[in-house]
């Protein structure tokens, strides 16, 4: 009998603290998640705070919160599970009665984008872990990772320079402006533009003299297609990416020196079919409006690039146009040939490798030599 009733009294308590944590253990326990910032470059990082309150007398034995986010998120020094685009980041926690936890962590930002933390997903349970509860977070926030800008005059090699040396007209946004002499600085002139060493000599400040200050504007066209004829989602999606980060450089150049710019791509960022071409912006902000935009570009065509110049060829009337593209075809040397003589200064940067330069040696042509992550052999290979 004594035996019995011990197993009985057994079976009582464990019957009633599972049915006391099953109504309560969720109860007044909030539970928040935010980023430390809500705009960065690629490259960096930021911090996510996780704080967890228990707001009552009965303690949380374990809780677990599962974090829903981009797998381009990646948490330093934490395991996750990535499935598709999806990383799922779980995290334990023990709460004593009216306790708050805070838990930061390191969170690197790997690839442009907008993204966001969907959800979280409360999971908990009794003191014998015979019964659990769950609750679901709702969240919504959200961290803009903008383009990073590169080195474009490290990167690229004028084709050019690969048939011998060839006198060409004015460079186009390495040296935007041509410098012909110094003068005396005034409150209309950025600071760039001051010429530091002839400021000490002369004991005042002076500044390069430009001449092409009231006429220039510049065109940055973009080609999401990483292969010729491709549709959709961009196959060489590095290639593509890098496009982008070449844009984002070239903007803030020309917006850093006061040239009014504008950007066209061939994709859109509603879900249409259609294309892009912003207006002009000549300011700081305006080119952090713009590497905003870029930061939502889906690596996915909406038009082939032959019929997206036609296009812009009708569109485009400034002084100096650059094309950015994983390939060189046929339609862009078109294009080029078109907009040169309507005398606009025509240049096109190209993430990959270039067949026969020596036959190109009338373009302004730039060249990366392979994709990103490739070999010359393996890029040939894959064409």
């Amino acid at each position: 009998m004594e035996l019995l009733a011990v197993v009985i009294l057994v079976f009582l308590v464990w019957w009633l603290q599972g049915l006391v944590f099953k109504k309560n253990a969720l109860k007044h326990v909030d539970y928040t998640c935010a980023f430390s910032k809500d705009e960065v470059t690629e490259g960096d990082s930021i911090e996510l705070v996780e704080t967890l309150a228990n707001r009552k007398f009965l303690p949380v034995p374990w809780l677990k919160a599962e974090i829903t986010t981009s797998r381009w998120l990646e948490f330093a020094q934490r395991k996750s599970v990535i499935t598709g685009e999806t990383r799922f980041i779980p995290s334990v926690f023990y709460m004593g009665s009216f306790r708050e936890t805070v838990r930061r962590w390191r969170v690197d930002c790997v690839k442009r984008g907008v993204f966001r933390l969907g959800r979280v997903d409360l999971v908990t349970g009794d003191l014998l872990g015979s019964a659990s509860m769950d609750r679901t977070v709702h969240l919504n926030e959200m961290v803009t990772v903008l383009p990073r800008l590169v080195d474009i005059d490290a990167e690229f090699v004028n084709l050019r320079h690969l048939t011998g040396d060839t006198v060409t007209k004015r460079r186009l946004l390495e040296d935007p402006f041509l410098i012909s002499g110094v003068r005396e600085y005034t409150d209309r002139d950025s600071m760039n533009k001051i010429h530091w060493g002839l400021t000490a000599r002369q004991g005042q400040i002076m500044v390069r003299n430009n001449d092409f200050t009231t006429s220039q504007t510049i065109t940055v066209l973009l080609n999401i297609q990483s292969m010729p004829g491709e549709q959709g989602k961009a196959v060489k999606a590095e290639a593509a990416e890098q496009g982008i980060r070449v844009c984002a450089t070239l903007v803030h150049r020309a917006a850093g020196q006061g040239i009014p710019v504008r950007f066209g791509v061939n994709t859109s960022i509603d879900g249409k079919r259609g294309t892009l071409l912003t207006g002009e912006i000549s300011s700081g902000e305006g080119a952090m409006e713009m590497m905003r935009l870029m930061a939502r570009l889906p690596l996915e065509s909406t038009q082939d690039i032959g019929f997206f110049l036609e296009e812009m060829e009708g569109t485009v009337d400034s002084s100096d146009v650059v094309v950015v593209t994983p390939f060189l075809s046929d339609s862009i040397l078109a294009f080029y040939d078109s907009m040169q003589a309507r005398q606009a200064n025509v240049a096109i940067y190209v993430i990959g490798f270039v067949d026969a330069p020596e036959k190109l040696g009338d373009y302004q042509i730039y060249s990366t030599g392979n994709y990103p992550g490739e070999t010359q052999g393996e890029t040939e290979a894959a064409g």
